[in-house]
């Protein structure tokens, strides 16, 4: 009996290391007219926990995937953050009035367009090989 048991959190532990997201290589990208350099992880922090708003004279604007594996990749080891962690965070600031979350995309396309519209605006993506786009921070 303590063997079947054993054997058993053996096989539920590896079902779970199974079912984490993985994804691809990704990247914080802008448009390639953006002014913005290479960020590191702490500058990204800041951008996306809304302590920071402006880099180098430009009004960073940070977006998000509405959902998916490099949404979670991105909250969990960029941010350090849980989506439930994240949503109740940026909802406090919202309350308090301090700043709001990241613009969530579901639109591929329209977020090609943002992008090169506006050259504050970030995204947060699988790695492509659209040279429209400037990365600014990789994730392997």
């Amino acid at each position: 009996m303590k063997y079947q048991a054993a054997f058993f959190m053996l096989c539920s532990m590896g079902l779970l290391a199974i079912a984490q997201p993985v994804a691809a290589e990704m990247v914080v990208v802008a448009g390639a007219k953006s002014p913005l350099g290479s960020l590191n992880k702490d500058q990204l922090i800041e951008i996306y926990l809304s302590k920071v708003k402006n880099l180098s004279g430009v009004a960073v604007q940070p977006s998000l995937p509405a959902s998916g594996a490099v949404r979670e990749v991105f909250l969990s080891q960029v941010l350090g953050k849980s989506d439930a962690q994240a949503r109740a965070y940026w909802a406090k600031l919202a309350f308090t009035g301090r700043g709001g979350p990241p613009r969530e995309v579901s639109n591929q396309d329209e977020l090609l367009q943002q992008l090169q519209r506006d050259p504050g605006m970030l995204a947060v993506m699988e790695k492509s090989a659209n040279s429209e786009l400037k990365v600014l921070f990789s994730l392997p």
